[in-house]
C-alpha cells in the first residue's frame, strides 16, 4: 500500500476491508497507518461509511467497525 493516498482512496480501502466487523488495530495494520492516527483523524470522519458495534460508547475498548449498507449497496464516496 502506498504511503501517500488521497482521503477518498483511504476511505474506499477501509470500507472494502470492513465488510465484516474489524477492530481499529486490524484496520490500521491493513492500511499501514498508526492506530492513534486512524482512531482520531480518519475513523471519526467516516461516520457515513462505517457503523460502530457500540455506537453509544465511541471509545469502547472492544469497539469494532463495519461498512454501512443501504438496501444492499454501500453509500457513494
Amino acid at each position: 500500500m502506498p504511503k501517500r493516498m488521497s482521503r477518498e482512496e483511504l476511505a474506499e480501502k477501509i470500507v472494502d476491508f470492513c465488510s465484516e466487523w474489524r477492530t481499529a488495530e486490524e484496520i490500521a495494520g491493513f492500511i499501514q497507518r498508526n492506530k492513534r492516527y486512524l482512531s482520531y483523524e480518519v475513523l471519526p470522519k467516516m461516520g457515513n461509511f462505517l457503523e460502530l458495534k457500540y455506537p453509544q460508547v465511541k471509545r469502547h475498548p472492544d469497539q469494532k467497525y463495519r461498512s454501512r449498507t443501504i438496501h444492499g449497496k454501500r453509500p457513494e464516496t
